[in-house]
């Protein structure tokens, strides 16, 4: 279970990347933040309301559902939205996307290789690893991935998926 690709990014492959490293950064406790955020929004907003008594609570109450319904899925679409546009402007930014990459796996851990730089992550000390339709996502912390993009392996895609769920590094 050892294995090697070599590939270039394209611009639609590096977007896809951070979408799917967005999407994993999005955790149940920050979710919760945001729900919690909206309802104290819509509370705040519906105040005037429903201090006017009875006739103002059903208006209060409707806002303040209505706030927090709107309010996180506009966020987190926002965040899903951008990610793909952040991810376009750092690519041609950064020339050094545009040059070959290789990727090399075995029991011992995954290996990146490019001109600009070298480095071997061993898969016990791997913070996680995840794979999305796209994108393979191997975490050296919650912050820093390496992204190898699926279409670049080919029918390697299962060996690496093999390779590193047999190596007992966490799976997210």
């Amino acid at each position: 279970m050892a294995g090697s690709t070599t590939f270039v990014w394209t611009e639609a492959q590096y977007a896809a990347a951070l979408r799917a490293q967005v999407r994993l950064g999005v955790r149940k406790s920050t979710v919760i933040v945001i729900a919690v955020a909206a309802l104290l929004g819509g509370t705040v907003a519906a105040l005037p309301w429903l201090a006017a008594g009875p006739a103002g609570d059903r208006i209060g109450l409707t806002m303040i559902g209505g706030f927090c319904a709107l309010f996180l899925p506009l966020c987190l679409a926002s965040v899903s939205w951008h990610a793909p546009r952040t991810a376009r402007r750092i690519f041609r930014q950064q020339p050094s996307l545009a040059e070959p990459v290789t990727v090399s796996w075995s029991p011992d851990g995954l290996q990146y290789q490019s001109r600009t730089g070298s480095s071997l992550h061993e898969w016990d000390k791997m913070h996680y690893w995840s794979r999305s339709r796209s994108t393979f996502l191997f975490a050296a912390n919650e912050r820093l991935h390496h992204i190898v993009p699926v279409d670049a392996l080919g029918s390697a895609a299962a060996d690496l998926e093999a390779t590193a769920a047999a190596s007992g590094a966490k799976r997210r």
